[in-house]
């Protein structure tokens, strides 16, 4: 069995120092950053690639030739737009981080999962004859029949898995 992540466990403190550290830029963006509702986030205008430009080309001659349009401010896109190009970075490295996470987790509980499976088929195996093993063992046999799902043709919590 490969281990891609069990090997690099870095100690408690440090990832309460890391957990920390994000907690704090993560309340220091809810200052200025929003959450939409999804009916919200529908409704929203999608620039197409190449608005940002156009945008700042439209805010230069709105200025020069002192255009206003009633109700939408023209430094308020100003704004909007600088807002817009700061915190794209960003989405870059929060997207990196979730990736980062999702895949070092789903790795991690496949690989405690599958170690646990050979370990729980091995201890089964060997509580066949040792009743004191057998008998310590017996709340994580019944967890997992409970958890189980039988396979076609089988009795739900037939027999423990082979191990590898």
């Amino acid at each position: 069995m490969e281990n891609k992540v069990g090997d690099n466990v870095p100690s408690q403190k440090k990832l309460d120092e890391l957990q920390a550290k994000l907690a704090g830029v993560l309340e220091e963006l809810q200052k200025f950053l929003i959450t939409l509702h999804a009916d919200e986030r529908a409704g929203t205008a999608k620039p197409h690639k190449g608005a940002a430009t156009l945008a700042e080309r439209a805010y230069t001659l709105a200025t020069k030739y002192e255009i206003q349009v009633k109700n939408v401010p023209l430094e308020g896109m100003k704004n909007d737009l600088q807002l817009a190009s700061q915190i794209r970075p960003f989405e870059s490295m929060f997207a990196l981080g979730a990736q980062l996470t999702a895949d070092s987790l789903l790795q991690a509980n496949s690989e405690y999962y599958t170690a646990f499976l050979a370990y729980y088929g091995a201890l089964s195996r060997a509580a066949e004859h040792d009743a004191a093993l057998a008998a310590e063992l017996k709340d994580i046999q019944d967890e997992m029949r409970n958890v189980r799902k039988p396979r076609s043709g089988s009795p739900a919590g037939g027999s423990p898995p082979p191990a590898p």
